[in-house]
């Protein structure tokens, strides 16, 4: 026997374990069962066996004789261990004594020729050999695996004890000698003329692997077995009778001729003859066979496989002959005429007859157009005649089983079975042993699944007729669905060839949409991978039944346009009862969409449903067996899932979204009018889908720098003992130090790793293998994890280890029954990820492993040695529980089918069991059945006929009831392997093991459990078969429970009594990767990507041209069509210069021309162009003039790098001044680019750093502990995590600044000028100014949009010295924006007069001008016009004091608005300090001029009408809130308050769209808006009065300056004073008037004059003295007693007052007791002043004119402390915010 010294134990490997009876003895046992029938063979097989030696050897990988086994009558010979190799030698022979024989598994194969080399001395040697390997074929054609043979080994249940594998040998015998001594006496002339053939062809073959005497044993077998020995004419004769109409006539007598001439070619002839006895179904000729005997295959192939061409030939007439198969196979009379082959003729005819000739082949044939039979009918021609297998490699996976079922349904055969990845274990241990055991014909596989090592192994058994390639465009980096997997194909296919030593299989590629560029592409990847030249076929891609119309559609428009389509196609909504009703498929591109729009239909009364991958597998099932059957009108179905849906009378396919090429819509289109009838096609049309397109194209992509980080990686992780890195995508991307451009907690990332892994294994910098598999099957042995908790505390570990325990277990015990888990999962757990970090070596024994994935195993292990997990493998189904159709109800109709099918099979046949064939008509026995009133189809008899081919495995013998051959589609050939009553036995048992394995599931439903047609069940197979030992009563005893569950469970699954799913289970599917030694040093360079790029390149130009179909289709669809013809017809360039020779830049765009004119071309000034279309990779600083669109080139830099560029809006951070800046951005993004915008951080510096440190102000607030206050500190704690200060635990501080900044690429800051240095170094740590030169990777790609001359913010920190180093520090490139969009001519040209005066600008030499657009106009814009005195030039006012100045400013408000038509909120009155704007304001009020004011706030989350707002949104807590509801929340009075939360709702709106979003998210984002809002926010609705400061950002129609007396001390930096006047004078962007006192601190005439400038000495005379003298005062919260109302019971009156005084109320002020109080209108005390207030107003009390409340704010008892909050009583109440209206006194007055 040829193994190596380490044998795999059974049961260890697979989910039945070991399925043969246990040792040597029940090996005896059950010999009886099968050659008990005849005494007299057991007395000649008895003395046989008696005098024979029987020999095992076990020999170790280097050759040497590791323990001798012998047997020869009763004795043992038995030399285990170490020994003597002479003497044991020595003895073997004296223990074979005179033995006749030597028996034994594959001795002339392997045990022999050792001998022979290490003592060929040796006399048994020269003795005749029985090898019962080679016997195996000749009694067992139909399976030569016998029960107790797998491949070419023994099946032992011993480990290395050859005495117990002789036992089996000579049980292997009995068995062999039974079945061939049944044929001798059965009687038939065809079974004794093979034994005599075989005898014939073994008699004289000396040449057995060098056995002088090696086939004289094997013909000695024959001899006693009574055959005779024929002559050769004899031989002749028999072969002619016995392959008559089974192989070419006309070649048959030569080639019988020639194997008879030559001893070596005999056996071979011998195995040929056995083999083709059972050609035709379930039958394999073993691999060893074709190994050892290539003649074997040679001799078939020349027998059955080449077509002769002569009529008088039966066998090729009929098998190779398309046609006749056709009929044969599928029941059709004729191909398909359309297509038609460029002869005449069908195409589908060619294809087949091509395919059938086993010759490679391309085929492009239309969706509809027969594509499938085209590779399955010469699949199934070839597994006729040689039983060979075909692969079908298909990308779609969850249509897999519905190719494999609606193949059985056309054809009648089981022969076909996919493959892939979602299959649970019993059914893929199925799939798999049905393919060893040649029962699949046709093989679907996913191609990841060629990485399979137990695929792999199965394959190299059989002999592989053709490979075929659905879907071929993945292929092609010039397809549309380009998928790196089917690259490696080829390398398998290759490999695999290699290893059987054959010729590379035919390769077949099928694709229904391909290109001149993808097809050459195909071609050539095979030519030059496998030497294979494709022929090819082309059927184009037009279907002269379709009609196809493009509508346009906005998004609110395609319900009504789908549901008016509906109407037209298909009539009025309503339930249909059968399949010939028409039907329609509508596609989106996401599942939610389809979700969306089967709801909308199914209010309108259609029979409609969604069909998605999400769905569970039961309801994909009754959906599409729905809509197959008519029940159902309209399927509303994703892109790729709504390809599986075959329906021949689909009238209407609507794509509600456009797809991303025209391949796609092509293949989807096609799914209308399969019967060949008139269908429509109509697809929506609208630009934003074609975005969508780009976008979502974009989002899978890879960029160099992320596959060349990945090869990094590979280099730096730990390699086994092989030289080889194993490790699961999650492994490599925890890696640390792997700086990748995606987040690796995407759902695509491991499908990322492994795209990037398979361009560097094409690049040849790595290699990949089979995958290396580990599962743990196993589930909580607890019910909770209490009872886990008081399990743990009695074991003595650690509370690390004890936390771990406990994390895996709650992840278990939430895990749906039917998902497993990946090792990656539980990796991702903290308390596996808190010991990354820790090396291995220094790690506790229990928490060891090279990689995170071997660390969860080993917890998983030990788990279950500690009694939490109980192992077994995990499973889960759907049933069907108390609906109309119940599980139960299912297999009790079932079996009852199958109980009356057998009885009419024995009254039919009732000597079938004699082990003959005997004819089947399926047609005739469901008629049979039905007339006796049985409910049956054929369908269902096929299935049940199945089953008990299956039946045996756990529950009689290893072999199946019966064995069926399909010779027509509904005719078969059957052959009884039990007689009638076994196999009603077998049957009985196998349905009371269902019954009980049902009753099982149906059991664990709780009690009071609703209806449900898939109730989900998890079980373990222990709790199955434990159910099994308790009901041995009922199923009787069962050799192999744990087979015997299987079998049950494949049975009702199989019936659809269950769905059988995946259970809980923990895999780490690894990956197996070689570094090549030639690699080494090599990197992953910008060629080795080009052909990705061009791949992404390609996927851009093909949205492009889906557009461009689109368009045309608008105008005439024949235009269109024209398109699509040459699409496929031109190669690339041909195709781009006829559609678009004037738009070739455009290709390259990953957007449509429309926006990309709307973010560049739009721009219309070539410095902003430049800016905002530039490479994304350098650092650039734009030095921009005020109005020369600074936001806007921000925001349009953004955009090209969202649309055009396709970066991922997640990897863009912009960085604004303030809220409102972050605001506007963030809306105008929006309006520029939509849906895209979405995912970019828009944040102020202070809203950055909380995210960076982890800060939520909403939570504080929910806390007492603030709400939108405590900005202090926040940047600096951001800088120590991002700077390393921080400690963060099991993260190194060098690697904090990665975790926190993972996947940002770009930064963009605003106002750069403005930025203190804390901000500056905040900037840095995340541009990553100040890493290592060689950390490139981590650096971020940095865009600053600054103007040094608007830098006023010097006394808050912000430095002129950061933006003048900006170059320096990021070597930066330099562009200026000096072209004024927003002020006149004349305003520009004053402003820049006066900050030409600074000598420290960075914008010298640049003059700041109006846009060109306005060179034309004049210079005072509109106002030249208006205004005859002015004519729009600036205005100084020289005035004689600050009373005629504010009079004067009254009159230019006044005579403005009334020449321009301006409202008061189009003007600005700015000032340097506040006290200089409190005149003109009371002038102005008193004038009936409104105002609003800037002022600092009170905390606005505590303003009453926020606080509401905010408290709605936290008692939601993380349930979900739309927008619309939102709005329903908003107080009904008018306030600046309700203001401030219509723009927040509105700003949400923005962030977050309408769709309902999580409250607590909205909270957060609320508290974070009004904490920046506080100082950016204005009171009132009016002439707005602001410090020049405050004004910075804001720009009006109007702008009027008012001049100030200020002290000298605050003049002294001249430059940065003009800075500050140049800031107020360009907010203005139609006119700007300049107040000028005596004295005052404005600037001189002269210092700006020039024709822009007007000079006006103002005569006026002021306003009335009390008016001058009026002040305005807002109190803060500290001029309040902030307890007064608290310190009342909440039952005091004084709360019911306060929440009766509303904003706009007038109090007052009056004196009581030494204290201020605070009076409504009805006089009651309502708030007190604070002490500090007290003194300050006692004086100034007659004076106050006016107490006007602005908030009403909110107080907590939580604010305080200590004495505070015992003094207060009320847990919350409310306080006023007023402004106080005053007058001055002389002495106030004099501050003026």
């Amino acid at each position: 026997m040829r193994r190596g010294r380490h044998r795999v134990r059974l049961g260890q490997a697979s989910l039945t374990g070991s399925r043969h009876p246990q040792g040597a003895d029940a090996a005896r046992a059950a010999t009886g069962a099968v050659s008990g029938h005849n005494r007299s063979v057991d007395t000649r097989l008895g003395d046989l066996l008696s005098r024979a030696l029987v020999l095992d050897l076990e020999v170790g990988a280097d050759g040497a004789l590791h323990k001798i086994g012998a047997l020869r009558g009763g004795a043992e010979f038995r030399r285990p261990g170490r020994f003597d190799e002479r003497t044991a030698l020595a003895e073997l022979e004296r223990f074979a004594g005179d033995a006749p024989f030597v028996l034994g598994h594959n001795l002339l194969g392997h045990d022999l020729p050792v001998l022979r080399a290490r003592a060929p001395g040796l006399g048994l040697l020269a003795r005749p050999v029985i090898d019962t390997l080679f016997l195996s074929p000749l009694a067992f054609p139909e399976n030569p695996y016998h029960r107790l043979v797998k491949d070419y080994k023994l099946v032992s249940t011993s480990v290395s004890d050859p005495v117990a594998d002789c036992r089996l040998a000579a049980q292997v015998f009995r068995e062999q000698w039974a079945e061939l001594d049944r044929r001798a006496r059965s009687g038939r002339e065809d079974d004794q003329d093979r034994l005599a053939l075989y005898r014939f062809c073994f008699f004289g073959a000396t040449d057995l692997e060098l056995a002088p005497t090696g086939g004289q044993g094997i013909a000695r077998v024959f001899a006693e077995l009574g055959a005779p020995l024929l002559t050769v004419p004899e031989v002749l004769a028999v072969l002619d009778r016995l392959w008559t109409g089974r192989v070419c006539r006309t070649v048959a007598r030569a080639q019988a001729l020639r194997y008879l001439g030559e001893a070596r070619l005999r056996p071979p002839l011998a195995y040929a003859i056995a083999w083709l006895q059972v050609a035709g179904a379930r039958s394999v000729l073993p691999p060893w066979v074709r190994h050892q005997f290539p003649a074997v295959v040679e001799l078939l192939h020349d027998l059955r496989d080449v077509p002769c061409g002569m009529p008088d030939c039966a066998w090729c007439g009929e098998t190779h002959d398309p046609l006749a198969q056709l009929r044969r196979q599928f029941g059709l009379d004729a191909f398909r005429p359309v297509p038609s082959a460029p002869g005449g003729g069908s195409l589908q005819a060619a294809v087949v007859a091509h395919g059938m000739g086993d010759r490679s082949l391309l085929a492009i044939l239309p969706t509809g157009g027969g594509k499938s039979l085209c590779f399955q009918l010469p699949a199934l021609t070839r597994y006729l005649r040689r039983g060979q297998l075909t692969l079908v490699i298909s990308p779609l996976q969850a249509l897999m089983k519905d190719q494999v079922d609606n193949l059985a349904r056309r054809t009648g055969t089981a022969a076909a079975a996919a493959l892939y990845g979602s299959l649970t274990g019993p059914e893929r241990g199925d799939v798999l042993e049905r393919v060893r055991l040649g029962e699949v014909a046709i093989l679907y596989v996913s191609p990841e699944q060629l990485r399979n090592r137990s695929l792999r192994r199965v394959l190299e058994a059989r002999e592989i007729g053709a490979w075929v390639f659905d879907e071929a465009h993945c292929l092609s980096k010039w397809g549309h669905d380009f998928r790196p997997d089917y690259i490696y194909a080829a390398r398998f296919i290759r490999e695999l060839a290699e290893v059987q030593g054959v010729p590379v299989p035919p390769v077949a590629c099928f694709t229904a949409t391909a290109k001149p560029d993808v097809i050459a592409e195909i071609l050539g990847h095979f030519n030059n991978e496998l030497g294979l030249t494709l022929k090819r076929f082309e059927g184009g891609v037009e279907r002269d039944n379709l009609s196809f119309e493009i509508r346009l559609a906005r998004p609110q428009e395609k319900e009504a346009q789908l549901q008016g389509l509906l109407k037209e196609h298909l009539g009025g909504p309503g339930v249909r009862d059968g399949a010939g009703d028409a039907a329609a498929i509508v596609y989106a591109a996401k599942r939610k969409g389809t979700e969306e729009l089967a709801d909308c239909l199914a209010r309108q009364g259609w029979a409609v449903a969604a069909f998605h991958a999400g769905l569970p597998a039961p309801e994909k099932r009754r959906i599409q067996d729905a809509f197959v059957a008519g029940q159902l009108q309209v399927i509303c179905a994703t892109n790729a899932f709504g390809m599986g849906v075959d329906k021949e009378d689909v009238r209407l396919v609507v794509h509600a979204e456009i797809p991303g090429s025209l391949e796609n819509y092509l293949q989807e289109a096609g799914r209308a009018g399969r019967d060949q009838a008139p269908a429509a096609c109509v697809l929506l049309y609208c630009e934003q889908d074609i975005e969508d397109q780009f976008r979502l194209a974009a989002r899978s992509a890879l960029t160099r720098a992320d596959i060349a980080e990945i090869l990094r990686g590979l280099r730096r992780a730990r390699r086994d003992g092989e030289d080889c890195v194993v490790l699961t995508a999650g492994e490599l991307l925890r890696d640390a130090d792997l700086r990748i451009g995606f987040d690796a907690a995407e759902n695509d990332a491991d499908t990322r790793v492994r795209t990037a892994i398979a361009w560097l294994e094409r690049a040849g910098l790595v290699e990949r293998n089979e995958n290396r598999t580990r599962v743990f099957d196993g589930r909580p042995a607890v019910p909770d994890l209490d009872t886990a908790r008081r399990r743990i505390d009695g074991l003595d570990i650690s509370a690390e280890r004890r936390a771990r325990w406990l994390a895996v277990l709650e992840a278990l015990l939430e895990c749906d029954p039917d998902e497993g888990l990946s090792t990656d999962d539980l990796a991702m757990l903290p308390v596996f990820r808190a010991a990354e970090g820790r090396p291995n070596e220094r790690a506790a024994i229990w928490d060891r492993g090279a990689t995170a994935g071997q660390r969860v195993l080993r917890t998983l292990h030990d788990m279950a040695e500690a009694r939490l997990l109980q192992r077994g493998p995990q499973l889960s189904a759907f049933v069907r529980y108390k609906v109309r159709s119940p599980s139960a109800k299912i297999l009790a109709q079932v079996c009852g089918v199958e109980q009356a099918m057998l009885e009419v099979l024995r009254e039919e046949a009732p000597d079938a069991d004699d082990g003959g064939w005997y004819p089947l008509s399926l047609r005739r026995l469901n008629q049979h059945l039905r007339d006796d009133k049985v409910d049956s189809n054929p369908e269902l008899l096929r299935t049940l006929l199945a089953s008990l081919a299956r039946d045996g495995q756990g529950l009689a013998a290893s072999r199946g009831s019966l064995e069926l051959r399909q010779v027509e589609r509904d005719h078969y050939r059957m052959r009884l392997h039990r007689d009638w009553a076994k196999l009603a036995e077998t049957a009985l048992r196998r349905q009371a093991v269902a019954e009980v394995v049902l009753a099982t599931l149906i059991a664990k439903i709780p009690d009071g459990e609703p209806p449900n047609g898939e109730r989900l069940v998890g079980f373990g197979t222990d709790e199955l078969t434990a159910a099994l030992a308790k009901r041995q009563g009922q199923v009787g005893h069962l050799t192999d429970p744990l087979a015997a569950v299987e079998r049950g469970l494949l049975f009702l699954h199989e019936h659809g009594a269950i769905s059988l799913q995946s259970g809980v289970a923990v895999f780490r599917q690894a990956m197996t990767i070689r570094i090549p030694p030639e690699a080494k040093g090599r990197y992953y360079t910008k060629g080795h990507f080009a052909p990705l790029a061009q791949h992404y390149a390609e996927r851009i130009f093909q949205i492009h041209v889906m557009e461009a179909y689109a368009r045309l289709g608008l105008e005439r669809i024949t235009r269109a069509i024209e398109l699509v013809i040459a699409y496929f017809a031109l190669d690339h360039r041909s195709f781009a210069n006829k559609y678009f020779a004037d738009r070739r830049e455009m290709l390259e765009r990953a957007t449509t021309a429309e926006s990309f004119r709307r973010i560049v071309d739009a721009l219309d000034n070539p410095e902003q162009i430049a800016i905002v279309a530039a490479e994304p990779e350098a650092n650039r600083l734009v030095l921009a003039g005020p109005g020369s669109g600074k936001t806007r080139v921000i925001v349009h830099r953004c955009a090209y790098l969202l649309r055009v560029r396709r970066v991922d809006p997640r990897s863009i951070l912009i960085l604004c001044y303030n809220r409102s800046a972050a605001l506007e951005l963030r809306r105008r993004l929006a309006a520029l680019v939509d849906a895209d915008a979405r995912g970019v951080t828009i944040q102020t510096y202070h809203g950055f750093a909380m995210r960076l440190t982890g800060t939520s102000f909403a939570e504080r607030a929910q806390q007492g502990q603030g709400g939108d206050d405590g900005f202090a500190g926040l940047i600096e704690a951001a800088l120590d995590l991002l700077e390393g200060r921080a400690d963060w635990p099991g993260i190194e501080a060098d690697g904090l600044r990665e975790r926190l900044l993972a996947g940002y690429r770009h930064i963009l800051v605003d106002e750069y000028q403005d930025i203190d240095a804390q901000q500056y170094r905040l900037v840095a740590a995340i541009a990553g100014r100040t890493l290592a030169e060689d950390a490139d990777a981590a650096r971020l790609t940095l865009l600053a949009v600054g103007d040094d001359d608007q830098n006023i913010y010097a006394f808050r920190g912000a430095s002129i010295e950061f933006i003048r180093r900006f170059e320096a520090d990021y070597q930066a490139r330099t562009h200026h924006l000096i072209e004024n969009y927003r002020s006149s001519a004349h305003i520009c040209a004053a402003a820049h007069a006066l900050i030409a005066h600074n000598r420290e600008r960075m914008k010298t030499g640049q003059r700041i001008g109006v846009d060109r657009r306005r060179r034309a106009d004049p210079p005072g814009g509109r106002w030249s016009d208006l205004d005859p005195h002015g004519r729009g030039r600036v205005e100084v006012l020289e005035v004689a004091d600050p009373g005629r100045q504010a009079a004067a400013f009254v009159e230019r408000l006044r005579r403005l608005k009334s020449l321009g038509g301006s409202a008061w909120a189009d003007f600005a009155v700015l000032a340097f300090r506040r006290r200089a704007l409190q005149p003109i304001r009371a002038a102005c009020e008193a004038a009936g001029v409104t105002v609003a004011w800037r002022d600092d706030l009170p905390p606005l989350s505590r303003v009453r009408e926020i606080a509401r707002f905010l408290d709605r949104l936290a008692d939601l807590g993380h349930g979900e809130i739309a927008v619309a509801e939102l709005r329903c929340w908003l107080p009904a009075a008018e306030s600046p308050w309700r203001a401030i939360l219509v723009d927040l709702i509105d700003d949400w709106r923005e962030e977050a769209g309408d769709a309902p979003s999580a409250a607590s998210r909205c909270l957060e984002f609320c508290y974070e808006s009004l904490g920046e809002l506080r100082n950016d926010r204005r009171l009132g609705d009016g002439v707005l009065f602001s410090t020049l400061h405050g004004a910075k950002g804001l720009e009006f129609p109007h702008v009027l300056i008012a001049d100030d007396r200020l002290p000298a001390r605050a003049q002294t930096d001249a430059e940065e004073w003009r800075r500050l006047y140049y800031v107020g004078m360009t907010r203005a962007r139609e006119t700007l008037a300049l107040g000028c006192l005596p004295g005052g601190s404005g600037p001189r005439s002269e210092a700006i004059a020039g024709d822009w400038l007007l000079r006006t000495s103002v005569a006026i005379e002021p306003p009335p003295e009390e008016v001058l003298r009026r002040r305005y005062q807002l109190l803060t919260p500290a001029d309040i007693d902030l307890g007064y109302a608290g310190r009342k019971a909440p039952d005091d009156p004084i709360h019911a007052r306060l929440a009766a005084v509303v904003t706009g109320d007038r109090l007052k002020v009056v004196a009581r007791d030494g204290a201020l109080l605070l009076r409504d209108e009805q006089g009651a005390a309502i708030a007190r002043l604070s002490r500090k207030a007290t003194d300050e107003w006692r004086a100034r009390l007659e004076r106050i004119e006016a107490v006007r409340v602005v908030a009403m704010m909110r107080r907590r008892r939580d604010d305080g402390e200590g004495d505070f909050r015992t003094a207060c009583r009320s847990p919350q109440w409310e306080y006023p915010l007023v402004e106080l209206v005053w007058r001055s006194d002389d002495g106030d007055r004099s501050e003026d």
